[in-house]
């Protein structure tokens, strides 16, 4: 009989049993169980004095931590897994100035796993094992040697990308570190996929990307580099259009529903808006097209509810939403006509060319 309680074995553990010795499993660590054993027959019960124990989890030998050990400005930056035993290990780092001689210790009872090892010669190789130790054992981890010098690594470039015709220039800051950084250019066609090197073992902070096509995303980065380390800025992407500068919208194609027109129907006048510039239009301000019948100022129709911005070389298809009368259709009348679209017919925004805005098409209704 078992109870989490002195006098209260009311959990009955076994019975009928013949042997003398019983293994109570399952049980929580470090809480107190008391126990007694009653022996029975026919004639009656004898019950064993009250016992009572408290299990506890074994205590397991540390595993290894595994050492990195980075060279900096007469120093060691040291850093190890986290060792696993119980009880939780603690740490001891050794040094040493030839392999398998680690006879100086830095630190011992840490329970991080960091540690700068300073003041030391720069141009000297040293040698580094981390000990976890508890009160099953200690496990070493495998040696790690690292020469400290007076070199840096690089700082991190801030990447500027502009788009041209069929080209992108690339800039950047310049990268600090010792030995001076180098740079190397890489291109991709989708964002994190910079796998193309443009170029590589380059002094100078800028480059231009030529051959591209127009209206196609480019993706970049540049890597600084020295014998330390290699230091990458952020991505930046860019759109090459036809060259040219500044905003700029054009009408690319007009269509209507319905398809098939009779008079009276109500068609609705929809345009493709591109932006063959090479600055996007500013998010928040409406591009807006105006639809006209035969040059006809009144009635009209128009769209003037989509805001968001137009990047360079990309394009929108708008659908008149309103007009004369409040109502975004044309009475189709019987014969042959044109339809003019206008965008940004009220000038919401400012671009290179504003005599490129019109388009016109031929519609005819039996």
């Amino acid at each position: 009989m078992r109870g989490t309680s002195t006098g209260n074995e009311t959990t009955t553990v076994t019975s009928n049993f013949v042997g003398t010795s019983f293994n109570d499993a399952g049980l929580t660590n470090g809480t107190q169980y008391f126990y007694v054993v009653k022996a029975i027959n026919s004639v009656g019960t004898a019950i064993s004095g009250e016992k009572s124990a408290t299990p506890v989890q074994p205590n397991v030998a540390p595993s290894p931590p595994t050492l990195t050990a980075t060279p900096g400005n007469a120093s060691v930056a040291l850093s190890w897994t986290t060792s696993t035993g119980t009880p939780t290990p603690t740490y001891t780092i050794m040094r040493g100035t030839s392999s398998g001689q680690e006879t100086t210790t830095l630190a011992s009872s840490q329970t991080g796993t960091t540690f700068n090892d300073t003041g030391l010669t720069n141009g000297t190789q040293y040698f580094y094992i981390v000990k976890a130790i508890n009160s099953v054992g200690t496990a070493t981890s495998t040696e790690k040697g690292a020469i400290p010098s007076g070199n840096t690594a690089p700082t991190t470039p801030t990447l500027t990308a502009t788009p041209g015709n069929a080209s992108v220039s690339l800039s950047w800051t310049t990268s600090t570190g010792t030995p001076t950084p180098t740079y190397t250019v890489m291109r991709g066609t989708s964002s994190g996929q910079e796998t193309t090197t443009l170029t590589s073992n380059q002094t100078g902070t800028t480059f231009n990307d030529t051959g591209l096509t127009n209206g196609t995303t480019y993706w970049y980065i540049v890597k600084a580099i020295n014998s330390v380390g290699t230091a990458t800025s952020p991505e930046k992407s860019a759109i090459p259009s036809g060259g040219v500068p500044g905003i700029d919208l054009i009408v690319t194609s007009i269509s209507w529903t319905p398809t098939t027109l009779s008079s009276g129907a109500h068609v609705v006048f929809s345009a493709v808006i591109k932006n063959q510039g090479s600055v996007a239009t500013p998010a928040g301000t409406v591009i807006g097209c105006q639809f006209a019948i035969d040059g006809h100022t009144s009635p009209i129709t128009w769209s003037d509810t989509n805001s968001t911005s137009l990047a360079p070389g990309a394009s929108v298809t708008l659908t008149a939403n309103n007009g004369t009368n409040a109502v975004n259709y044309w009475p189709a009348v019987s014969g042959s006509h044109t339809v003019q679209a206008w965008v940004d017919d009220v000038n919401r925004i400012a671009e290179s060319n504003e005599g490129n805005n019109k388009t016109t098409a031929p519609i005819t209704v039996p």
